[in-house]
C-alpha cells in the first residue's frame, strides 16, 4: 500500500559535504488515513488535519526518515515541537518541504553545519503573484523588481521560496515566527539569492547579517536551499 502512495524515493545529491538529502513522489489518490499509523503517537500530526495535510506531512516524514537511517541514527521518527515544527534527534540539524506531489528533505549530523533550510513552491501564476507581492515584498524589492527585467510571478515565487527557507533555517534559533519583513534581497547572483537581515532575530542573526539562499527552477517548480556552516556563516550549498 505504502509503495503505492511513495513513488521514486531517491537521493537529492547535495555538493555540500556532510549534508545529504532525499526526494520522492507521492500520490494523493493513493494516500490512506490508516498509513499515518506508521509513525509514533508524538510524531503524528492529529486526526483534524485534511487528507491532502495528512499526505504531504507522511510524506516529508519519510524522507526524514531515509536522511535519518542514511546518518545511522537510533531515532528515525521526528516528533512534533512547539509551532508544528519537526523536533530533530539530538546533534541533527534538518529541513523539510513538501508540495502536492513531491516532499524533500536534507539532513546534517555535522557540527559543522549551524542551520539548514529547504523550500520547494510551485509557480505562481501572475494573478496571484499580484495579489500577495505586497506581502512578500519589502520595499527595496520592490526596488529592485521594478528597476530591472524580470518575470514579476517568477521574481515572486523566488522571494517567497527564499524566505520560506530562510524561516526554516532560522527557526531553531529564533523560537518565534517572523514574517516576510525580516529580510530584504539585494543582489542577484545567478541561482543565488543575496539577503541582508532587516531586525535582530537572535545573538547569532543580527540585522546587517548576510544570507545566501541557491534557488533553483525546477520547470514547474522553485527550489531553494540554505545551508550556513561554521567556518562560512552564510553559505549555500549547491545541487550538482
Amino acid at each position: 500500500m505504502i509503495n503505492r502512495f511513495i513513488r521514486h524515493m531517491q537521493p537529492l545529491h547535495v555538493a555540500t559535504p556532510d549534508v545529504i538529502g532525499f526526494r520522492c513522489q507521492f500520490s494523493l489518490a493513493d494516500y490512506q488515513p490508516q498509513m499515518m499509523q506508521m509513525l509514533p503517537p508524538s510524531a503524528q500530526p492529529g486526526q483534524q488535519a485534511v487528507a491532502k495535510r495528512q499526505a504531504e506531512f507522511l510524506a516529508g516524514r519519510l524522507c526524514a526518515r531515509t536522511c535519518l537511517e542514511k546518518l545511522g541514527t537510533q531515532q528515525t521518527w521526528i516528533s512534533i515541537g512547539s509551532h508544528r515544527s519537526p523536533c530533530w534527534p539530538e546533534g541533527i540539524r534538518g529541513s523539510i518541504t513538501h508540495t502536492d506531489q513531491n516532499a524533500l528533505c536534507i539532513c546534517s549530523a555535522s557540527p559543522s553545519i549551524v542551520a539548514l533550510g529547504i523550500d520547494l513552491e510551485q509557480h505562481l501564476s501572475p494573478d496571484t503573484a499580484d495579489d500577495i507581492a505586497a506581502q512578500v515584498l519589502t520595499r527595496e524589492e520592490q526596488v529592485l523588481l521594478s528597476g530591472q527585467k524580470l518575470d514579476t510571478a517568477l521574481f515572486v515565487t523566488r522571494v517567497f521560496s527564499a524566505k520560506e527557507a530562510i524561516f526554516k533555517a532560522l527557526y531553531p534559533y529564533v523560537q518565534a515566527y517572523f514574517g516576510f519583513e525580516a529580510v530584504s534581497l539585494r543582489c542577484i547572483e545567478g541561482e543565488y539569492l543575496g539577503f541582508v537581515l532587516n531586525k535582530n532575530l537572535h545573538p547569532d542573526y543580527q540585522r546587517g547579517q548576510s544570507l545566501w539562499v541557491q534557488s533553483l527552477n525546477e520547470n514547474t517548480h522553485i527550489l531553494s536551499l540554505l545551508i550556513q556552516s561554521r567556518s562560512h556563516k552564510a553559505t549555500s550549498g549547491v545541487f550538482i
